[in-house]
């Protein structure tokens, strides 16, 4: 009866339409099969919830593993460093070497990037659509970088003016790679248009709620 209820519950979790599962029942290792078919309205919003909940999630954790890149990089140079929730800068609010505040505004895009490509290829491998937001997160997080460069610098704008490439050579070469990687996803597991809109609009949400509360509020993570 415990496994069973197990099973049940691993099939509301589950997005596929039909869940068979063989388990043993005991230590002899006798084998049970259970199919049977999840339906209902109530699992179809269990399972919008739990893609919403997995985008909040993708939000979150794309802007801590990009400001924590910062911060690490910077306190490896021998920076005290803080960090908040959508920025990152030296307590002194000065560098000692140009190439050091290069470097420290370099490894933010490349983690974000490196997360594409790791989510990029997960979702290759599972096709498991709750992946979805964490690559789609990436590339608007880019994308919002690039154009609010036009208002100041950052990162990759920085870098791109440090070298004489311009100041939108090194952000539009990014954001394409990241576009490049979720249009392809999107093509090869058949996402619709209205399943597109339906994420980035939440990743819009939530990003901005993000944004506007570390404004507001200067909420500091870590602080040397």
């Amino acid at each position: 009866m415990q496994a069973f209820k197990f099973f049940a519950i691993l099939s509301v979790l589950n997005p596929a339409d039909y869940l068979t599962g063989c388990f043993a029942a005991n230590k002899s290792c006798a084998n049970y099969i259970v199919t049977f078919k999840t339906q209902g309205p109530l699992l179809k919003i269990i399972m919008k919830l739990r893609y919403i909940l997995y985008t909040l999630i993708s939000v979150i954790c794309t802007f801590l593993f990009h400001e924590f890149s910062h911060w690490t990089m910077g306190e490896l140079l021998g920076y005290e460093m803080v960090m908040t929730l959508n920025k990152c800068y030296p307590v002194k609010m000065s560098y000692i070497q140009n190439w050091h505040y290069t470097l420290i505004s370099a490894v933010g895009p490349l983690i974000t990037l490196i997360q594409s490509f790791i989510i990029f290829l997960l979702m290759k491998r599972t096709s498991n659509k709750n992946w979805y937001p964490f690559l789609f997160t990436s590339f608007y997080v880019e994308l919002l970088s690039g154009i609010m460069n036009f208002r100041n610098p950052n990162d990759l704008g920085r870098i791109s003016k440090t070298f004489d490439l311009g100041l939108l050579t090194l952000p539009l070469i990014f954001i394409i790679i990241h576009l490049f990687l979720v249009y392809k996803t999107s093509v090869r597991e058949k996402f619709t248009v209205k399943f597109n809109l339906v994420t980035v609009l939440w990743i819009i949400v939530f990003s901005s709620v993000w944004i506007l509360v570390n404004q507001k509020y200067k909420v500091v993570i870590l602080s040397s």
